[in-house]
């Protein structure tokens, strides 16, 4: 997985590539999109 930020950090307008290890050939490529939020939760602590 190859990715090219425009800036510091991956956002909604990046393009990922995929190339081949083996041979370094280039296999697809996907754009980000719009990034889905989230919330981590904390571990519990009971145990």
């Amino acid at each position: 997985m190859v990715t090219t930020p425009w800036n510091a950090q991956l956002c909604n307008v990046d393009i990922v590539r995929m190339v081949d290890r083996n041979v370094g050939f280039w296999r697809g490529s996907v754009g980000l999109g719009k990034f889905v939020p989230y919330t981590k939760v904390k571990a519990d602590k009971a145990g």
